[in-house]
């Protein structure tokens, strides 16, 4: 788990949250410049954005420790890159990505579950989600 942590620290992830049945969450604190979208995006005259996201290393590492799926609190778990390997890494696999995660930082590091309720979208590729966390009592 240091590993994993040294590597996402180096790509701008600075709190990584691991829930139950191998989700893997960072937190970055990037949904607080939600409500502007400028910001959110951090887009620069190019329209290239410039956001935290998990490295291409660190995808194929949770990949080889079976993960179910990653999820983020940024627009995508790529970042800024527009090739989108991380996408293309763990959609090949079969796992699922969560974007736009929020109030992670009621979520402690682990012990946690995540239940999320898509919309059923017949021939949808994609759904928006309501995320819950559920968190255990500390007796």
């Amino acid at each position: 788990m240091e590993y994993l942590l040294h590597i996402l620290v180096i790509t701008g992830i600075y709190v990584i949250l691991t829930l139950s049945l191998n989700l893997v969450v960072g937190y970055t604190g990037w949904s607080k410049f939600w409500n502007n979208p400028d910001k959110y995006r951090n887009a620069d005259e190019l329209n290239q954005l410039h956001i935290p996201g998990f490295s291409t290393q660190a995808a194929e590492l949770l990949l080889k420790r079976n993960v179910v799926g990653i999820g983020i609190d940024t627009l995508s778990p790529d970042g800024g890159n527009t090739t989108f390997p991380v996408h293309h890494l763990m959609l090949k696999a079969g796992k699922y990505l969560i974007e736009n995660l929020t109030n992670l930082e009621y979520m402690p590091a682990t012990g946690a579950w995540v239940i999320t309720l898509p919309l059923k979208i017949d021939g949808g590729t994609e759904s928006p989600i309501r995320a819950l966390g559920l968190v255990p009592n500390k007796d």
